[in-house]
């Protein structure tokens, strides 16, 4: 037997000598729309729906030097030239490699977004903290001689207000270390007996971790804060620190969003199930 003609054989049992996947020519218009119509076509039917978004992904990354305000702007006179640059960046590809570039421009994407998302998380930390001091009326609600335990939390509270109170809620801040994200927990505690004017009261307060404790907590005392941001009175009446809560409600909103992108980035699931209109506006693509 031949020994080049064994080569071969021996090379296309261990590695698929099958046929050559048709690529992309963007040598002229005309090429391009043909051989685009090619690669379509050898397109396996389960990654059809990924090969076209991909498509369209690729198109929109080819302009993103054209994006304002997270809005491609391109006039007339432009619109060729774009065309001409995407047409250029598909040159030589065939799906799979098209499919490939595409996974790898959405990981990067999301890897921006998650960077986004940690920047926003940090400056609504610090929102957060200026705004815990400016509410007046809870400010008479006075706290002191913390004691925090795996379970539980202890302290003395002092009601200087002219009600009664029948629940308090505290929010605890645990500041972030250096590798890290600041955290927030909830504690509530409906008094037995309302808390009276001028009242000083010794209270225990469960931890519990459907508000987000843990039971390694009393380990970060130093870096605990517990800020009262709801309290309500035996008349149904309700105080709200107002600024500080819209700047929670910021940071809860921020968080979730960046759990599910922590888990699709993670989880290595495949974009294309993912991108979706919720997803885009929450910014989990970003387009520059």
């Amino acid at each position: 037997m031949n020994r080049k003609f064994l080569v071969v054989l021996l090379s296309c049992l261990f590695f698929s000598c099958g046929p050559t996947l048709p690529t992309i020519d963007s040598s002229t218009p005309e090429t391009y729309n043909l051989s685009m119509d090619l690669v379509t076509s050898s397109v396996p039917e389960e990654l059809k729906e990924k090969f076209n978004v991909s498509v369209v992904i690729l198109a929109m990354e080819s302009m993103k030097d054209n994006v304002v305000d997270g809005v491609i702007m391109i006039d007339d006179e432009q619109e060729p030239q774009a065309k001409q640059q995407f047409q250029k960046s598909l040159h030589g590809l065939n799906y799979k490699q098209i499919v490939e570039k595409t996974d790898q421009v959405m990981r990067s994407k999301m890897e921006r977004a998650k960077a986004q998302y940690e920047e926003s998380l940090l400056e609504t930390w610090d929102e957060i903290i200026a705004a815990k001091d400016a509410e007046p009326k809870l400010a008479k609600i006075v706290t002191s001689e913390h004691k925090i335990g795996s379970e539980n939390i202890s302290m003395q509270i002092e009601n200087g207000t002219k009600s009664s109170l029948t629940n308090l809620w505290f929010l605890g801040l645990v500041a972030p270390r250096e590798d890290g994200l600041p955290s927030p927990r909830l504690a509530i505690i409906n008094f037995e007996q309302p808390l009276a004017p001028g009242e000083k009261r010794r209270v225990i307060i469960p931890l519990k971790e459907e508000y987000g404790w843990k039971s390694t907590d009393y380990l970060a005392i130093p870096r605990i804060t517990l800020v009262i941001v709801r309290a309500e009175d035996t008349k149904k009446k309700v105080l709200i620190h107002e600024k500080f809560a819209a700047a929670f409600d910021t940071y809860v909103a921020l968080s979730k969003n960046y759990v599910d992108l922590v888990e699709l980035l993670e989880g290595n699931k495949d974009w294309v199930n993912m991108f979706t209109t919720e997803n885009i506006v929450k910014g989990f693509f970003p387009l520059k």
